[in-house]
């Protein structure tokens, strides 16, 4: 009778448990309650590109962003999940949509980085992240040592890095390790990794099975591709 709870319930199994199946069944029951339940509409979106449905997925994250259009998040997600599908010009559509309705909102300025940063166009995606920072100190610095990794300018990203490891949180052990791969410093890839495995990083089964999750991942795992320990 409580859609919500369902809701609740499914990213309970699917960010905690990595209980697919279980999340599965939680996110139909809760939009058979509720067909218009744009948390469930949302997550239920990345429980798909998880399991490589992206075309479902983007119609989940589509439905949520008609339902709330003016919940930024949702945009953003979007934007996000065309960045992973390799169509950044549609990622930067829904980026400034996003800002639009939040010119500040810090997801909607990291994918909008992003998207650049996989155009190449690296003056516009550190433009974005340096504004990011002042915004969003801890998610600026994934999109700079991302975006300065990419470029070639391992001693900038290294220092964006470092912000990050003084005072790590729980998703800064991914995205450490994610960084130091990119940079082909595999010893300290894994190590991160390792921690964020035994961590339970809520995002590592996306990273784990290449959801598309944006181009930056894939840069990353890309150089760790032929190591045994990846």
């Amino acid at each position: 009778l409580f859609p919500e709870a369902h809701a609740a319930m499914a990213e309970i199994q699917l960010y905690y448990d990595w209980d697919w199946d279980g999340a599965e069944a939680s996110f139909r029951r809760a939009l058979q309650l509720n067909p218009n339940l744009e948390f469930a509409h949302g997550h239920y979106a990345w429980l798909h590109q998880l399991l490589g449905r992206a075309d479902a997925s983007i119609e989940h994250m589509t439905r949520a962003q008609q339902i709330a259009p003016v919940t930024p998040i949702f945009t953003a997600w979007l934007g996000w999940l065309y960045w992973g599908a390799d169509q950044p010009d549609r990622a930067i559509a829904e980026a400034r949509r996003a800002l639009e309705v939040n010119p500040d909102f810090p997801w909607g300025l990291y994918v909008l980085g992003g998207a650049y940063a996989a155009k190449e166009r690296f003056d516009e995606a550190l433009a974005t992240y340096e504004r990011l920072a002042t915004i969003n100190p801890r998610l600026g610095n994934w999109g700079l040592g991302f975006t300065y990794a990419q470029m070639g300018r391992p001693d900038d990203a290294r220092e964006a890095a470092g912000r990050l490891a003084a005072d790590p949180g729980q998703k800064d052990l991914l995205v450490l390790g994610l960084m130091h791969a990119m940079l082909g410093e595999r010893d300290e890839a894994i190590r991160w990794l390792d921690t964020a495995y035994r961590e339970h990083v809520d995002w590592f089964p996306f990273v784990a099975t290449r959801a598309g999750y944006d181009h930056f991942v894939g840069l990353a795992l890309d150089s760790l591709s032929t190591d045994p320990r990846y």
